[in-house]
Order: structure tokens, then C-alpha cells, then sequence
């Protein structure tokens, strides 16, 4: 399901009801209780939905959640992702809906800042709240172009920062994670590497920190590695952990960011519906 933001639980649902597996572009819907709607669709099929986060297949996402996960920087505090570009146009959408608050539901930070999201709560865990302010600071267009958001996960003991936009012809994209043992930064452009060594508060203490490049091109990987394992996955019956509980998890986290903008005040994702 490639269709436009505002068809995809219509269109997702319906490819459930008449037995097929769903690969569905994210968002994986514009509501809460879309993703309700789907995931009782997908109980009723039997059939297996997975979500195109497509960002988790990159190779240096994957390195880098398989590094977080198993301890090799300590206990992260905080993550940091920049996604950004020039905008779907000119690009690669021809159709201009991305540009319709009906159809996409959302600007950047709906395109953009979900796969941010779904990486934070990917590589660290549930997000509680978040405060963020969504902009439309250079294009004319009737969605926002621009986004800032401030995590708090559930932990109660890692923050998290998310910057996303449509107006970015260059700059850092990666992720970067910080831990108390080391960091990891990812730079999409660039190389990725793993930073080692604890640094705390003792003024006597020596830093003992090592840097090692642990990938030159963690961007390898994307869409066509998704297509290739989401097929593989569908004759399993697999979802590869990617289904509509991570899509929904996200979409919430998205919601509460919009409400946040809208309020001025931070939103616990919790009260979303």
C-alpha cells in the first residue's frame, strides 16, 4: 500500500479482508483508531501486515541497533536524529498530495519524522512524552515544512532530540547515541563510528577514549534490502517485529508531537486516541 497517507488503512484493510499479506507505507495510518481498525482487520485475515519502516534496514541502522542493544556503549542517555532533505519536490513525487494537509495528514514531520521516531523507539524503547514545534519556515505550502521534537522516554532516564525538514540541501543526516560507556554516530554521508571509554564526573579521572570507524557506507541498504526481506518474511508468516504495533507506536508518538505544536505544551503519548 502505496497510496496516499489518508487511504492507507482503507486500502490496508481491504487487502487483509481479501487474504493477502500487506507491506503498508508508513505512516501506517492518520489515527488511532485506524490502527485499531487495522489491527483487528489483521486478527480477523490471519495474513501478516508489516509497516515500511525502511530506515531499518539500512546496514548502519542495523549495526548501530545491534551495538546499542548489546551493551557496547553502556546505558544510552540520549539519542539525536537529523533526517533531512530538499522536499518530495522536485524528487521523486509526482503527485502533489504531499503537500495536502487532507491527503498526508501531515508535513515533514509526518513523512520524515516517523521514521525518526520509530528509530528512537527502535533503538531505545517507548517514548512517554514529547514537546515539539512544527513550522512552515521557507516553502508556501499548507503543511509544515520543518520540525523540532524533545523526547522523554519511558525509561524515565534517556532524552531524546529529533530534527526533520523539507528545506535541507545538505547537512548532517544520521543518528547519534550516547551512552555512558561511549557513542556511536551515524553519519549518513559520511562514516560511522563507535566512540569508547566512560567519562565521568571526577575531576581526577583520565579520559581513556578510543574511536574506531566500524562502517564507511551505513547508508548501504534501504528499500531494495526491505522488498527482498519482506517477502522472505510473508512466506514465514513473520512481520520481522515491524507490524501495526510498531507503526501504531509511532503514529502516537507523531500525534502527541502535532498536539504538542499545536498547544504549546508537552503531551504524554499516552492520552493520544
Amino acid at each position: 500500500v502505496a497510496s496516499p497517507n489518508r487511504f492507507h488503512a482503507e486500502h490496508a484493510i481491504a487487502g487483509l479482508e481479501h487474504g493477502a499479506h500487506v507491506l503498508l507505507e508508513k505512516p501506517a495510518a492518520l489515527s488511532m483508531k485506524e490502527i485499531a481498525a487495522i489491527r483487528k482487520a489483521q486478527a480477523r485475515s490471519g495474513r501478516q501486515l508489516i509497516v515500511g519502516f525502511s530506515q531499518r534496514f539500512n546496514r548502519g541502522n542495523r549495526k548501530l541497533n545491534a551495538l546499542v542493544r548489546g551493551g557496547a556503549i553502556g546505558e544510552p542517555y540520549m539519542i539525536r536524529i537529523r533526517f533531512a532533505h530538499t522536499g518530495p519536490y522536485p524528487g521523486w513525487a509526482k503527485d502533489p498530495w504531499f503537500y495536502s494537509p487532507v491527503k498526508a495528514g501531515g508535513g515533514a514531520m509526518l513523512d520524515m519524522g516517523i521514521h525518526a521516531i520509530d528509530q528512537a523507539q527502535w533503538h531505545i524503547g517507548p517514548v512517554r512524552s514529547v514537546q515539539a514545534h512544527t513550522a512552515m519556515l521557507r516553502k508556501k505550502i499548507k503543511v509544515d515544512d520543518n520540525a523540532i521534537l524533545l523526547l522523554e522516554f519511558a525509561d524515565g532516564k534517556t532524552l531524546g532530540y529529533i530534527e526533520v525538514g523539507w528545506t535541507s540541501p545538505s547537512g548532517f543526516n544520521g543518528i547519534e547515541v550516547m551512552g555512558d560507556q561511549g557513542c556511536i554516530i551515524e553519519d549518513y554521508t559520511g562514516v560511522m563510528r563507535l566512540t569508547t571509554g566512560k567519562v565521568t564526573p571526577d575531576t581526577k579521572a583520565r579520559l581513556n577514549l578510543k574511536t574506531h570507524i566500524i562502517d564507511k557506507a551505513p547508508k548501504t541498504g534501504g528499500w531494495s534490502v526491505e522488498i527482498q526481506e519482506v517477502v522472505k518474511a510473508f512466506r514465514r508468516n513473520s512481520n520481522l517485529g515491524s507490524g501495526i504495533d510498531a507503526g501504531g507506536a509511532a503514529l502516537a508518538v507523531a500525534l502527541a508531537a502535532y498536539e504538542s505544536s499545536r498547544t504549546g505544551k508537552r503531551v504524554d503519548v499516552a492520552t493520544v486516541k
